[in-house]
């Protein structure tokens, strides 16, 4: 990884706008701002084939026989990746796609005929579709074959628009080039889902030019169901006297939380986000944009300033499963254990309580980085001693999210269910006796 060359590149939110324009692919995924926000990702996203036809562009990749794409994680807008080289062989190139740390797509490029795609014939080809000379014009680009773009593009509007449609993604492509073929305006497509229990499907593209395989995802618009807090909850919540500050309030339990308490007008309620600008509008509300891993010294500042404050801690790290064990361990520890008490010892100098979600997981047999490290935080805090402020540990169980509504493929409750059911809970969360 030392030896690795490094080229950057960055995807502007109007980039995706002119790509959706050009390619078709309309997908509100990647230009509407509500539906990114409602969604798993709480944001919008680049389209995949907009990605690869930039990294192609700056790599300046116009000759090859294949490609092998895969997308391990979504690219955000305005965020530097890094394309870094890993290996390079005569005729073979093998590249990491990283944005935030985290590994995002893997890209190998072939220079030799590596293996064949079978040609549809008529009775496999489900959709047949035709591209006006006109769009073909507007494809060139010195550093990218225009007609790979233009393929792409297609590919893009195909997956977002036609099949499987809105909110679907792609996670591999395939590309083979053909050779000495006659530039023809139709392209043929066949798609089957690979097993009935999951969301995968397997497409087959073939044009003039190219085999293309490629594998999507559908992800459904995400279905929100969650209760209004009935009067007790509200007389609750307005009771609490002390301001309030929110870490980790972009998305998941932090943003649940941040929406129920928004209910007190009479108190200052602070949010800390890393990724999203929280969309809650009112005069007591201040939304702060801050990494705390990097500026924890502000979140000290806040508690100083507006104290006391009930706080409470719902960041969570990025991980990227691809890296070694070690690395996600002390990711996870920094997250979980040494920011948190540092943030403890500062808030109970300071009159402030404070609250941390923790998971019943960690009396049962999960081994777990993530339950270890709680259960090493909840040990910790028992060896606090003639403290004023409270600490209040909840052990939550699994819960739907925003992210994860669309992941998991069971009935499970939202945070809010548990706040407004368990009132033992509720008494940690308010800080009521």
């Amino acid at each position: 990884m030392n030896n690795a060359k490094f080229k950057k590149i960055s995807i502007k939110r109007n980039e995706g706008l002119h790509f959706a324009k050009i390619s078709g692919d309309n997908n509100l995924i990647h230009s509407c701002k509500n539906t990114g926000y409602q969604s798993q990702f709480g944001e919008n996203i680049v389209h995949g084939s907009l990605a690869i036809i930039k990294i192609l562009i700056k790599l300046k990749v116009k000759n090859f026989t294949s490609l092998n794409i895969k997308f391990l994680s979504f690219i955000k807008y305005n965020e530097i990746c890094e394309i870094r080289l890993i290996k390079k062989k005569q005729k073979q190139f093998y590249y990491k796609i990283y944005q935030e740390q985290e590994l995002k797509i893997t890209l190998e490029i072939y220079n030799f005929e590596k293996e064949k795609i079978e040609e549809l014939t008529k009775a496999d080809v489900e959709k047949k579709i035709t591209i006006s000379n006109n769009k073909i014009k507007k494809f060139h680009n010195k550093f990218i074959d225009a007609n790979l773009k233009l393929i792409l593009c297609e590919l893009s509007r195909y997956v977002g628009v036609i099949y499987p449609g809105k909110y679907s993604l792609i996670n591999s492509i395939d590309i083979i080039k053909k050779k000495n073929l006659i530039l023809k305006n139709i392209i043929h497509i066949k798609s089957k889902k690979l097993d009935k229990r999951f969301n995968l499907i397997e497409n087959n593209l073939v044009s003039s030019q190219f085999f293309v395989n490629f594998k999507t995802s559908i992800r459904p618009k995400l279905k929100k169901n969650f209760k209004r807090p009935n009067k007790q909850i509200i007389n609750e919540i307005k009771s609490i006297k002390n301001n309030i500050l929110i870490i980790g309030a972009s998305s998941g339990l932090g943003l649940d939380l941040l929406e129920l308490v928004s209910k007190n007008h009479n108190i200052k309620i602070i949010s800390i986000y890393k990724n999203n600008k929280i969309k809650l509008k009112q005069k007591n509300l201040i939304s702060l944009k801050i990494d705390i891993t990097s500026n924890i010294k502000k979140i000290f500042n806040i508690i100083k300033k507006y104290a006391p404050l009930n706080i409470y801690y719902f960041a969570t790290p990025v991980i990227n499963t691809k890296v070694n064990n070690e690395f996600i361990f002390k990711k996870y520890h920094k997250y979980y254990v040494s920011i948190p008490l540092k943030l403890v010892n500062f808030s109970i100098k300071h009159n402030s309580n404070f609250f941390y979600p923790s998971t019943i997981f960690i009396n049962n047999k999960d081994k777990s980085h993530y339950s270890i490290l709680k259960n090493a935080f909840e040990k910790k805090i028992r060896l606090l001693k003639n403290v004023k402020s409270k600490i209040n540990v909840a052990r939550i169980p699994k819960l739907n999210t925003r992210q994860n509504l669309n992941l998991f493929n069971e009935k499970l409750p939202n945070f809010r269910d548990i706040i407004f059911k368990n009132r033992e809970i509720r008494k940690k969360i308010f800080f009521f006796n």
